[in-house]
């Protein structure tokens, strides 16, 4: 399943929550009222009526996609990436992985990003309250060249709303990963095009014995926990990974390729594993749901209670911080400043504890908004599609202009997520306020 071509990466939209009208006081769930949910708690719908779809007019509607997304959240399965050296694999991978509801994926970076600048470490996609904060803060922003980091930011931006959903580790070696994998309590399974390689089909899985002996009532074919292993572009997982994997599987293909680049195989692997084992869907402790649920609601509050203001003041102390950072960090190799620049220096650290206390406000404000959501939740919905006017192709006004003779009205071309982002905002900040009045009153 290792890529023998020209890398594309793979277009599919994240289901990340997305900005939307929130109203707070009514369209809570109630236990009568609650749709009748499959035994992995995802909601099901009764064929005589239609789906519960989104709209932009609805109570609580960020909230209910959130829990919409959560329900079918699974940790049964976790996606493995190693030594990929693409970006735009990467950037197709982290979207797919998060619409298909897969919470965990694992990196192990390539060879010639160890050692780099960066965080690396595991990560949950960044913190609540940052709505900067991207991908796992390790060789995901480490590029070999400056064309290629421009050709990746774009990529990058696609990928890092799909990314602040996921929980992300990396690790700097396969064996690292896989003694990591193994305290997990994982099962294995590391792609290969080799004939030892068992299919994933039904009947290559139960032929070969590699389903754990399970006899799971909803039919699953998987083990309880579960990581697949996805390797390099041009010569798939390493010795070490298929060495140390439980088995070595491969997606049947009946063209004249043989093979796929490592982004759609990821794809198709991922999206058979589910049909294979439906079970997994949604399967997720429940300890482990909630926590989900603070960080989401939480994040979602805190990228919309903030304002333009806001956003322009962090912009020039985060450049101050940087500033101030890379004096320290010539300091640090035996650089002997300038004036100016030891106060650079000092600047940077003020910024930066600025910084923190405007976060931690922002982040504090938007804990309270949500907090008597997380402890009930709202109700999922039956279809999350968006409706037409909350629907919007991610391209530039340029592209737009050029192609609007094709596009016509095709729904994409004319939604209104402008007017929705603001409502939304316009709502999370009249709970703060509520909240506030509240409070004075009891202090009164």
């Amino acid at each position: 399943m290792n890529s023998s071509g020209s890398a594309a990466s793979l277009g599919m939209a994240a289901a990340a929550a997305t900005a939307c009208a929130v109203f707070f006081y009514a369209g809570r769930a109630s236990a009568s009222s609650s749709p009748r949910r499959r035994r992995n708690g995802t909601p099901t719908s009764s064929s005589s009526t239609p789906p519960d779809f989104d709209r932009t007019d609805l109570p609580l509607r960020l909230l209910r996609k959130a829990e919409t997304c959560l329900a079918s959240r699974t940790d049964a399965v976790v996606c493995v990436v190693e030594r990929i050296c693409d970006d735009h694999n990467y950037s197709a991978i982290l979207r797919t992985a998060e619409a298909l509801g897969i919470q965990h994926l694992w990196i192990v970076a390539p060879p010639s990003s160890v050692g780099n600048d960066g965080d690396g470490g595991d990560g949950d996609g960044g913190g609540d309250d940052d709505d900067t904060a991207g991908v796992s803060k390790g060789h995901l922003r480490r590029h070999s060249s400056p064309a290629d980091a421009s050709a990746s930011r774009s990529h990058f931006l696609y990928a890092r709303k799909a990314a602040e959903w996921l929980s992300v580790r990396e690790f700097e070696n396969s064996q690292e990963c896989l003694s990591a994998l193994r305290s997990d309590g994982r099962t294995v399974w590391a792609t290969d095009l080799s004939q030892e390689a068992v299919p994933l089909t039904k009947t290559g899985i139960l032929t070969a014995g590699i389903d754990g002996g399970q006899a799971d009532p909803d039919g699953s074919l998987l083990p309880s926990r579960l990581a697949v292993v996805f390797g390099s572009e041009s010569v798939g997982c390493s010795e070490e990974m298929l060495s140390g994997a439980d088995a070595r599987v491969y997606l049947p293909l009946v063209g004249m390729a043989d093979s796929l680049n490592v982004s759609v195989a990821a794809a198709l692997c991922l999206q058979r594993l589910l049909d294979l084992s439906p079970g997994c869907i949604g399967r997720m402790d429940e300890d482990d749901r909630t926590d989900l649920r603070k960080k989401w609601y939480v994040k979602m509050a805190s990228q919309r209670l903030i304002t333009r203001k806001d956003k322009k003041n962090i912009a020039l102390l985060e450049g101050k911080v940087r500033a101030g950072a890379e004096v320290s960090r010539k300091v640090a190799s035996g650089y002997c400043p300038h004036p100016e620049e030891i106060e650079k220096a000092e600047r940077g650290k003020n910024a930066a504890v600025e910084l923190g206390k405007l976060r931690s406000a922002l982040h504090e404000k938007a804990v309270g908004v949500v907090a008597e959501f997380v402890e009930q939740p709202v109700k999922p919905f039956g279809d999350m599609r968006r409706p037409d006017a909350h629907r919007i192709s991610f391209c530039g006004k340029g592209a737009r202009k050029k192609n609007e003779g094709y596009w016509g009205d095709i729904p994409t071309s004319k939604g209104e997520v402008e007017a929705v982002q603001g409502r939304a905002g316009e709502e999370f900040r009249t709970r703060v306020a509520t909240i506030k009045e509240h409070s004075d009153r009891k202090g009164v």
